[in-house]
């Protein structure tokens, strides 16, 4: 099964994340690291995406894929992405990011699987649950950044994990 990763699209009250970050590069390295089926990916999908012009993003993507011969396409749309307000020792207002990834099947457009990761950054002290996972990484509050890193992280696992499971 091969898998076009689509160039990652932001909407507009999301668009100060586009500016601290390569989404697609960031999206690109997760979803190589966790998955272990053929992604197709490179800035030829991007120019095509770009190409296929007017129609909604979800009818571009699946023509991207018919054009690859691609058995599905992996949309991401990143919602909300607010910047932190302060420094990594304390803020006045944390980052938060909130995106959608849907993967598609490319014949028909039936959506196959579906993530959806927001997330406001809170202290340590009140994420407690999450404690070593936190320590691990870096301590202190986190960019929108290093939230989208951690989400596309997280949804490529749960991916993998849940098509293992079916197939």
């Amino acid at each position: 099964s091969s898998v076009v990763l689509l160039p990652v699209t932001v909407d507009e009250a999301a668009m100060v994340c586009s500016q601290h970050l390569d989404l697609y590069e960031a999206l690109k390295t997760n979803f190589q690291a966790e998955v272990s089926l053929h992604l197709i990916t490179g800035e030829e999908i991007g120019e095509k995406f770009m190409q296929s012009g007017g129609r909604s993003i979800r009818e571009r993507g699946l023509q991207v894929g018919s054009e690859v011969k691609a058995d599905a396409v992996l949309l991401t749309t990143i919602e909300r992405c607010e910047e932190r307000i302060g420094s990594k020792l304390g803020v006045a207002h944390p980052a938060a990011v909130g995106m959608t990834l849907q993967l598609l099947r490319v014949v028909d457009g039936q959506e196959l699987w579906r993530a959806s990761y927001a997330v406001s950054d809170r202290a340590l002290s009140e994420d407690l649950l999450n404690l070593n996972r936190r320590l691990s990484n870096k301590p202190g509050w986190r960019s929108s950044s290093d939230l989208i890193r951690e989400g596309m992280r997280s949804a490529a696992s749960e991916f993998e994990s849940r098509r293992k499971a079916h197939f």
